[in-house]
This record gives C-alpha cells, structure tokens and sequence, in this order.
C-alpha cells in the first residue's frame, strides 16, 4: 500500500468521526442534516482550495527560481520546457538539470513553508472558537427524548 494513501485514510479516519461527533453534540435534532451537510461542503471546499492555493504558491515560486538558479545560453528554453513538464527535468543536459532540481527543491520549501503558516493561523482561529460544553447525562437517559421536552 502506498504510504501517501495510508497517511492521508488515517487522518480521515481520526479526524472525520470526531468532527461530525462534535458538531452533532451542539446542534439540534432538527438541524442535523443541514450541518452534516454543511460540514461535508466546507471540507470539500477546503481540499480544492487547498490543493489550488498551495498549486498557486507552487507555480510562482518556481517559476521564481526557475529565473533565479537557471543559468546558460538555453535558459529560456530550458524555463519553459519544465514548465510545461516535469518530465522534461530528466532529459536536460547535466548543468541544467542540477539548476532545476534546486529550483523545484526551493520552491517546494516555500510551498510547505506556506502551508504551515497557513495551518498554524488555521488552529490560531480555531482554538479562539467557543463552544458549548457538553452536560453528562444519566445512564440509559438520552438528552431531548422525554416528552415534556418535545412539546
């Protein structure tokens, strides 16, 4: 099994349950399925903003040090070319390929830099978050069962 989809089902499988496990804590029965569903879309919304922003950072940061690290009398060939693929970094000339390799090395630095940066104001957000505490209740008592309650 590849290790990136083993990572990647572990969080969901921590993160995932817990998630609609709090949020099912504080909402109200008849509210359920519109925060369930809510919730579903914001996640869905964060991975392709995700994958976009850091996609964003990725390409400008590269094409940065593509400018800055690639030297020789083919560098706007040699620019343009990996651009386009990443395939092409294999089949460059020695000097040239080594100037790539560093700037896709630079520019994956900054694009994980960013997205650190990105996490941490993201937990900074959430921890200012309160929340109702959650009352224990009896055992075998279920909180918002009892008919008094629902009418």
């Amino acid at each position: 099994m590849d290790t990136y989809v083993w990572e990647e089902s572990a969080d969901r499988c921590v993160e995932f349950p817990g998630t609609f496990m709090a949020i099912l804590a504080v909402a109200k029965q008849e509210d359920q399925a519109v925060v369930t569903s809510t919730l579903v879309l914001w996640r869905s919304l964060g991975q392709v903003l995700g994958v976009a922003g850091s996609s964003l950072v990725m390409q400008n940061a590269l094409w940065y040090y593509l400018g800055r690290f690639v030297e020789g009398d083919e560098k706007e060939w040699v620019v343009e070319k990996v651009r386009r693929s990443v395939e092409a970094v294999k089949e460059l000339p020695r000097p040239y390929r080594d100037q790539v390799v560093q700037s896709y090395e630079a520019a994956l630095r900054v694009t994980f830099a960013a997205c650190v940066g990105l996490a941490v104001v993201a937990a900074l957000l959430v921890m200012s978050v309160k929340l109702p505490r959650l009352r224990r209740t009896p055992r075998g008592v279920s909180q918002g069962c009892n008919r008094e309650e629902r009418e």
